[in-house]
Formats: C-alpha cells, structure tokens, sequence
C-alpha cells in the first residue's frame, strides 16, 4: 500500500493495483494518529479539531468540485481532510456518548434495512445482492 504515482494508464491513481486501496491507506494513518496523539486530547481540543476538519473539508469540496479526492497524486491531500472530518466527528459522538440506545437487536434492524433497500432500488438483481449481504 506504498503510493506510487508513475503509472500513466491507471490515470496517476496513487494505488495501481487495488485503486480502493487509497481510502484504507488514510483510514491506517488516522488510526496510527488516533493512536498516538488523538487518545491522548482531552474533548475540548477534539471540538475544536472537529469544527476544523469541517472548514477544512467544505474548503476542499468548495475547491476540487466534489469530494472525490484523495486517489491521485494532485488530489492526495484531499484524502487526509476527507479522512479527518468523518474520524474526529466519529471520536467526538463515542466520547459525548451520543450513540442512541435501542431495543432492537440484529434482526429486526436487518429486515428494516432489506426493506428500505426493496423501495429504493426496486426488484432488481443488485437490490437481491445488498438483502443477501445484509442477513
């Protein structure tokens, strides 16, 4: 998963052989960050890293024209303010324990959630896949 830009007929993507590979390279470096430094920060200064990365990622969609950044050698830093945002504010609800507390259990939600993808994609082959892979 070392980035290597030189590859023409890929189109610069950073990660040739697995192009997915580029967004579970910075999912790896806001962990060894989490690890080493995010821990450690009391949740004051995860707020204010939160209301950052915010500025950070409106700026970057603002910019680029989207947010699918972070792939390719001019978009690389992209990846990392993506990353940011969705980890700090992800640090921020487990510490402020707002995760809503629930009765259901793994069954219920399941159904609830092959129903939803029944109605959204209608009776396709794709929509039988996404049910299969939720039970």
């Amino acid at each position: 998963m070392i980035p290597y830009p030189i590859v023409g007929e890929r189109y610069f993507n950073l990660f040739h052989l697995n192009p997915p590979s580029w967004s579970l390279f910075w999912e790896y470096v806001a962990n060894i960050v989490y690890a080493f430094i995010l821990v450690r920060l009391p949740d004051k200064i995860i707020r204010v890293l939160t209301v950052f990365s915010a500025v950070a990622i409106v700026y970057e969609s603002y910019m680029s024209g989207s947010l699918i950044v972070g792939w390719s050698g001019d978009t690389f830093l992209g990846g990392a303010i993506r990353v940011s945002y969705s980890f700090i504010i992800g640090i921020l609800v487990y510490r402020s324990k707002w995760i809503i507390q629930s009765r259901f259990g793994l069954i219920p939600v399941g159904i609830l959630l092959m129903f939803k993808n029944g109605i959204s994609q209608g009776a396709t082959y794709q929509a039988l896949q996404n049910n299969t892979f939720i039970l």
